[in-house]
């Protein structure tokens, strides 16, 4: 699959290993791979032939007998099966909000899914960032855990980083405010940002890593009208993990249709 997306040119194989702490490269021979615009341009490709609704938010469910009904944005939208893949804690909620009944066995494996936060600062600098090639390095600690060139890495036009913290740091200062974050982080990281920061943006990725991840693909829900639960935290994280849970899921469902 991903060399179908190299070959459409929305992928492309960044590096096989990082720069440690001390800086020291370190090649494992295991591809990393990038979207050539960034990831989302592995999504806009994935979705070319669809029509996709960006920028609404899911605020009714209702399992009817023509299948299922999704208000969103003043608009309501019909399927005859219907496909969750947010984190399961914001899955549940909005299930719950709506009352929508789940089997005992389907409800402990979503509530048993927990995640590790992190807050994620991006900055744009002044100048030639000190990142070293291929733009990415491996801190793994608290409060740094992550600092990306993303110029270097081919997906900016400017110089800008990508800083990720830990998940402690992350859940303590994670109701801080955003600029005393971005100070904070920043000052952690001062040794790969170059000559200065221009202007800053901070995430705060509350369902960032899964912790402890439903051991199958995905959360199947029986009835006339499916409902199904995945994502990356079913049997496995990241971006393979998400592929291959959705990718389960949807055949399941071609089983059933």
């Amino acid at each position: 699959m991903v060399q179908t997306w190299i070959s459409a040119g929305v992928a492309a194989e960044w590096t096989r290993g990082f720069a440690d702490a001390s800086g020291e490269q370190r090649d494992d021979g295991h591809p990393r791979y990038k979207g050539t615009r960034g990831m989302t341009t592995i999504a806009e490709h994935l979705a070319r032939d669809l029509d996709v609704k960006t920028g609404l938010e899911a605020t009714e469910l209702r399992r009817g007998e023509r299948g299922w009904e999704v208000a969103a944005g003043g608009s309501t939208h019909t399927a005859d099966a219907l496909v969750l893949t947010a984190p399961a804690p914001a899955a549940l909620t909005l299930i719950d909000r709506n009352v929508i009944p789940l089997p005992t066995e389907s409800r402990e494996a979503l509530e048993s899914i927990s995640y590790e936060p992190c807050i994620a600062v991006m900055a744009l600098l002044d100048g030639e960032g000190a990142v070293p090639k291929p733009g990415g390095v491996q801190v793994g600690g608290d409060p740094l855990f992550w600092v990306a060139d993303n110029r270097k890495k081919g997906i900016s036009k400017v110089p800008a980083v990508t800083i990720h913290a830990g998940p402690e740091w992350s859940r303590e200062q994670m109701p801080e405010d955003g600029e005393k974050v971005a100070a904070l982080l920043l000052k952690e990281a001062k040794d790969y940002l170059g000559p200065g920061v221009k202007a800053t943006e901070v995430y705060r990725w509350e369902y960032s890593m899964p912790a402890s991840p439903h051991k199958e693909q995905f959360v199947y829900v029986e009835g006339p009208r499916p409902l199904v639960f995945c994502g990356d935290a079913y049997a496995g994280p990241k971006v393979e993990g998400a592929v291959l849970s959705g990718l389960a899921a949807a055949e399941r469902l071609l089983e059933v249709q």
